[in-house]
């Protein structure tokens, strides 16, 4: 299985080295194969599939709470579902929506962008100083760990006014900074597999509420828990699904 795997992935990585670079379409495998190193030798196919498994796979547990907290949000807020039905019904209409549809869907993607504020899954961010760091006039030495919490930063007034709100139309109002929105951490160290868990997350979403109708199980109640580094419900999201939605497969 694994070599038949390498195999397919190998037979892809030179069909895309043989395209000209102007001319490959923009994706992960077009960075990786042009990636250099210091001495301005490339990857090998080996330490390219290495990396493309790291992003697919290394991400499915905070990808799926993440997820998770998303159902309950939208599940909890019926203005919130109404709006997003009506987006799906208007772009995908009655069938599973497509690739070129997920970018047009601006209040799923500012939906997914909400929830990952109001319940993010890694609860802070942890940096090691390489030299002496001074903020809010405190200074604190190299080598030292310093631990920002996303948290209390997503739920500062000063950027999001009512910050306990699941409110997806701020996202559809403003662009807030790169240094207000860190659910992946932020700078040159941020989550390599953001913009992929985005994009997973929306495709999930669109798929389920394009072909059914759910709604929370009665009297079940999810509390914020750990779960290793992550933050996740506690009893996961317990759904029940009313009904399909016409579709046309």
């Amino acid at each position: 299985m694994r070599r038949k795997f390498d195999s397919m992935l190998f037979e892809n990585f030179a069909r895309q080295r043989a395209i000209a670079a102007d001319e490959r379409p923009e994706c992960l495998l077009k960075d990786l194969i042009v990636a250099t190193y210091d001495d301005g030798s490339t990857m090998s196919d080996n330490e390219i599939r290495d990396a493309i498994v790291t992003v697919l796979a290394a991400g499915h547990d905070t990808t799926a709470l993440a997820l998770a907290w998303a159902l309950e949000l939208i599940l909890t807020h019926p203005d919130v579902l109404e709006q997003l039905e009506a987006e799906l019904d208007e772009i995908v209409g009655a069938s599973l929506p497509r690739i070129e549809q997920i970018p047009r869907l601006k209040y799923l993607d500012a939906v997914v962008r909400e929830s990952l504020r109001v319940r993010n899954v890694i609860p802070f961010i942890v940096r090691v100083l390489k030299s002496d760091f001074s903020v809010g006039g405190i200074t604190y030495p190299s080598n030292i760990v310093l631990c920002p919490s996303i948290h209390l930063l997503h739920m500062r007034e000063d950027i999001y006014p009512e910050p306990y709100r699941f409110h997806p139309d701020r996202f559809l109002q403003r662009k807030f900074a790169a240094h207000e929105w860190v659910p992946f951490g932020g700078g040159n160290r941020a989550c390599l597999g953001q913009t992929f868990a985005i994009y997973e997350m929306k495709v999930v979403l669109a798929t389920l509420f394009s072909t059914l109708r759910m709604e929370r199980k009665v009297g079940s109640i999810s509390r914020p828990v750990r779960r290793g580094i992550s933050i996740g419900p506690s009893d996961g999201t317990q759904l029940r699904v009313v009904e399909r939605r016409n579709i046309k497969l």
